[in-house]
């Protein structure tokens, strides 16, 4: 499914926003994070990698900047730092998330206009869980806020993570996002 350029920043935010609803913090909606990533994954079949990238980084931006929001508590009630230092920090620190945001589009989008929808469907989780466990060892890490986490509420969904760990429940969000996205694309598609 192309979506015309016009509708891509709307389609973007509206990922941003349901990913918040899904997430401890936000909504604790967490059935949400099941469907949240499906406006961001209708933007890999965008022609350029700079708008995949792009649109990535809005949608990381948003979500990290509503994700992150007490770190500007944190920084100054405990740090002792003042605000034009505690505000811009927050935002460097979601800006650096949401990089990996926008790696996993281009990439992603790279992955289903080169080897189609087969390869989509198990390299884009792949893709989404080796860039999580990036960002939690590069540069010290982060490791917060993996969808993963999102399932604190489903206790029988939770109960995964002790076998196979906090990664294999993102893997199984993002799973289901692309399966998702995948049965509109191909419908579009007329495969």
């Amino acid at each position: 499914m192309r979506l015309p350029e016009k509708a891509a920043f709307p389609v973007a935010l509206i990922s941003a926003g349901l990913l918040w609803l899904g997430f401890p913090g936000g909504g604790e909606v967490w059935p949400l994070l099941f469907i949240g990533l499906v406006p961001l994954l209708l933007l890999t079949p965008l022609g350029s990698a700079k708008k995949r990238f792009f649109y990535g980084l809005v949608v990381g931006l948003c979500h990290f900047l509503f994700q992150l929001y007490w770190i500007v508590f944190v920084l100054g009630r405990y740090g002792g730092l003042a605000w034009y230092f505690t505000y811009p920090a927050t935002v460097l620190l979601s800006l650096y998330m949401a990089l990996y945001f926008g790696c996993f589009l281009v990439l992603a989008g790279g992955v289903l206009q080169r080897w189609g929808a087969m390869a989509f469907f198990w390299l884009a989780p792949c893709l989404w869980v080796g860039l999580d466990w990036l960002r939690g060892v590069l540069f010290s890490g982060f490791p917060w806020m993996d969808l993963g986490y999102g399932l604190w509420q489903g206790p029988y969904l939770l109960q995964t993570a002790d076998l196979f760990g906090h990664h294999f429940l993102t893997f199984v969000i993002v799973l289901t996002n692309v399966t998702l996205f995948l049965l509109i694309y191909k419908s579009e598609k007329n495969f």
